[in-house]
């Protein structure tokens, strides 16, 4: 990031807790074709922003989020998105922009207050806000799992071995099934 941002750049501080792409860039031997892409979003985003130092103190603000655990995410799908929609031969992105109240579909529906967006691309007069969508089903899926394997400890049913697990459901199940039958 130094060679990319200069001298003044001050690398993220790390939290102790690392992320996917903190953790893929200080990897010394694995992710090269990662670093690479990063370097080469990093580097083409810095030749767009660079002589304009408010934007560019926007952007260096976004990389810095990359060391934020709650919007890591977040700062790193709108630096790819700036990577892919700041198309050469025309304007770059504005970033970091407010959307007037009066100019948004929520005036319409009596909102008042202006939206904080992503982006805005002069050419196209289009707003946008990037999003990254967590995984928020693999922790709903643990948290009923365990339940789930406390319970049948407590019954005296659960086994380590997944097939036995899978046998004694089957065998419920039947077993509930010829019951209603009966």
């Amino acid at each position: 990031m130094n060679l990319i941002m200069g001298a003044d750049w001050k690398p993220v501080a790390e939290t102790g807790k690392g992320n996917n792409v903190l953790g893929a860039l200080a990897h010394a031997t694995e992710f090269t074709d990662f670093k690479a892409h990063f370097d080469r979003m990093a580097s083409g985003l810095y030749g767009i922003y660079r002589h304009n130092v408010k934007e560019l103190d926007k952007l260096v603000k976004t990389f810095r989020e990359l060391a934020d655990e709650r919007n890591w995410q977040g700062a790193y799908a709108e630096l790819c998105a700036l990577h892919v929609l700041n198309l050469d031969g025309y304007p770059a992105i504005e970033t970091d922009v407010t959307l007037p109240a009066s100019e948004s579909c929520a005036a319409q529906l009596g909102h008042k207050a202006d939206t904080n967006m992503d982006g805005y691309v002069s050419v196209a007069g289009l707003y946008f806000d990037t999003k990254a969508f967590r995984d928020t089903v693999t922790p709903i899926l643990k948290s009923v799992t365990n339940t789930a394997i406390i319970e049948l400890k407590k019954e005296g049913r659960w086994t380590e071995r997944k097939e036995r697990l899978q046998l004694v459901f089957l065998q419920e199940s039947a077993s509930r099934q010829q019951d209603a039958v009966k």
